[in-house]
């Protein structure tokens, strides 16, 4: 049986606005001193807690994590979620988190620091498993 304990959530930031945007999805997003920017890597659930809020618990976490850490007032979250695991986008939207977009694997894996995942040509020889928009882009903008 799986520890129940085993539930993560992992967040980088401040991110600069030169790596937060995307070229897949367009975003108004501010200078870095206007704003600081978060970005969300990862949220697991263990299947014995699945459905009992604790998705919706870390959550929470993630955003008065990124507001205490944040210099400034203003406050931005992305998340990014698999095409095939819809079920995370419940406890994002839950918490106010709105769907922008699509991004590719490509600017995903850059994104969460797993570039060495992405083919030595840059996922060209798959094209469409690197460059074509799947993956949720999910964001949330409040203030400390």
């Amino acid at each position: 049986m799986e520890n129940p304990a085993t539930n993560s959530i992992f967040q980088v930031g401040p991110v600069p606005k030169s790596k937060y945007q995307f070229a897949s999805v367009r975003l108004e997003v501010g200078e870095d001193d206007e704003e600081s920017k978060w970005h969300s890597t990862g949220l697991y659930c263990s299947p014995v807690v699945r459905g009992k809020g604790v998705g919706k618990l870390l959550v929470s976490a993630r955003i008065e994590f990124a507001k205490s850490e944040s210099i400034t007032e203003k406050v931005r979250i992305r998340a990014l979620v698999h095409p095939n695991n819809p079920k995370v986008l419940e406890p994002l939207k839950a918490r106010g988190f709105v769907a922008l977009g699509k991004c590719t694997a490509f600017e995903a894996l850059t994104a969460n620091g797993d570039g060495m995942l992405i083919p030595n040509d840059g996922g060209a020889s798959d094209p469409e498993s690197f460059h074509t928009p799947m993956g949720y882009v999910m964001e949330l903008e409040t203030t400390k």
